[in-house]
């Protein structure tokens, strides 16, 4: 009997693995057996910053005189004036304001409470963030695992400090928005929809990169200059796809869609030209 079983071994083909078969990220751990969707990770995301919005105090000075109480002054004709806000040094801008103020003023046209709109604004905040982070959550599963997409999900879901920036009216928060945009789109360059090389498949890669570089950019004029140095190795991927041609020329017009808008502001509010 022995002998028929090694007999009937040595006959049998050898075992390959199934090419279909889910592989492990490391060894010793079971891969996830599926991606999660967007709609499967938002709500939660979308239940936290709401929580964080209504509750996480504002920590940082800097966001109650420099930016609260200039939008406060946007909306309603008064409000405390720090000196980077005095036309002699102008060293603030209000196009950064002026995003949130339309929102918040459309806000107060329905909401009678002052603190009504105050919260308005926060659980805008955080439910922008929310989406972004469940975007990007849901592009890293398609992009890299599902595993890594969890993960980041999960550790931007319990992090202290998403929690309080989230919903944070600073414009290092909306950098990091600018940034959480930026990355997802930079992941989408890497997913064509069609196979590579075919013209459609190209024009999205290049439309992919060309929203990655908008959203720095906003990041950059618009909330925190340091952020060009975060998306240094964005700009060096992207001059390799592109060339270092079109990449300048969609760097220069984004620059030209955000910094005319922004002067434009900074004129009307300052009275000259900052």
């Amino acid at each position: 009997k022995m002998a028929a079983r090694r007999r009937r071994a040595a006959a049998a083909p050898p075992q390959t693995p199934d090419a279909k078969a889910p592989r492990s990220s490391s060894a010793g751990h079971l891969p996830l057996p599926y991606r999660p969707r967007l709609a499967l990770l938002l709500p939660p995301l979308l239940a936290v910053r709401l929580y964080g919005a209504l509750a996480s105090p504002i920590t940082d000075c800097d966001e109650a005189f420099n930016y609260w109480e200039p939008l406060h002054y946007l909306l309603y004709g008064r409000g405390l004036q720090t000196w980077e806000y005095s036309p002699v040094f102008g060293l603030r801008s209000y196009a950064y304001l002026a995003m949130h103020a339309a929102f918040a003023r459309l806000a107060s046209s329905v909401l009678r409470s002052k603190v009504s709109v105050f919260l308005a604004v926060r659980c805008a905040l955080g439910c922008t963030s929310a989406v972004l982070e469940a975007r990007l959550a849901a592009r890293t599963c398609a992009w890299a695992s599902g595993e890594a997409g969890v993960a980041l999900w999960a550790l931007l879901l319990s992090s202290a400090g998403m929690w309080h920036a989230a919903v944070a009216l600073l414009p290092s928060s909306f950098a990091m928005l600018c940034v959480l945009a930026a990355w997802t789109a930079w992941m989408d360059a890497s997913l064509p929809a069609l196979p590579a090389g075919s013209p459609p498949a190209d024009r999205s890669v290049r439309k992919a990169y060309g929203a990655a570089i908008f959203w720095v950019a906003a990041g950059c004029l618009l909330g925190w200059p340091f952020l060009c140095v975060l998306a240094a190795p964005l700009a060096i991927d992207a001059v390799v796809a592109l060339g270092l041609r079109r990449f300048v020329a969609r760097a220069l017009l984004a620059g030209a869609l955000l910094a005319a808008p922004s002067a434009a502001v900074d004129g009307y509010y300052y009275g000259r030209f900052v």
